[in-house]
């Protein structure tokens, strides 16, 4: 099988995070499996490591590409046909970098490997938010999350041990 891994499922397989379902493990452990790492997941590291968000062993121009050949992951860049297909994708999420990488899913035919899916699509159809679920989801292992969404902070309360707060 050919598959996508989103810029989380990539940091978090790399460090050994915990946060990466063991679904999302067995399908990158798998012999047969060739998984891909966007270009733009690598364009958002190297944002998130600029601005301070995400603390790397090395440069990112170094670090990106050697966890890439350690772990015999290809590299996808982001053609004509990706962007294009953007255009098709619904408004749920408007997250630059998630929208380029389900058109390159899309456009490729392959899943995208990221955190557990059923989570986010289960408190998405409960009356969250799409990008407010999947950001929350990936907070799960924080004690507080900062949103100046008041409906958010309501809707998100006993879903997970994350405090849904204002500031």
């Amino acid at each position: 099988m050919r598959a996508l891994l989103d810029t989380h499922a990539f940091i978090w397989w790399v460090t050994d995070d915990n946060r990466l379902s063991s679904t999302a493990r067995n399908i990158i452990t798998h012999p047969e499996n060739i998984l891909f790492l966007s270009a733009a997941s690598a364009w958002e590291i190297v944002i998130k490591v600029r601005l301070g968000k995400l603390n790397l062993p090395e440069p990112p121009e170094i670090y990106i590409p050697s966890r890439l050949t350690m772990n015999r992951f290809e590299s996808l860049p982001i053609e004509m046909t990706h962007a294009l297909q953007v255009i098709n994708l619904p408004n749920l999420h408007q997250d630059p970098f998630d929208r380029i990488l389900i058109a390159q899913s899309q456009v490729e035919e392959m899943p995208i490997i990221s955190i557990d899916s059923k989570i986010v699509l289960q408190w998405h159809e409960n009356g969250l938010d799409f990008a407010d679920a999947f950001h929350l989801a990936q907070s799960q292992n924080h004690t507080e999350f900062y949103t100046f969404d008041e409906k958010f902070v309501k809707k998100s309360k006993g879903l997970t041990d994350c405090e849904v707060k204002l500031p």
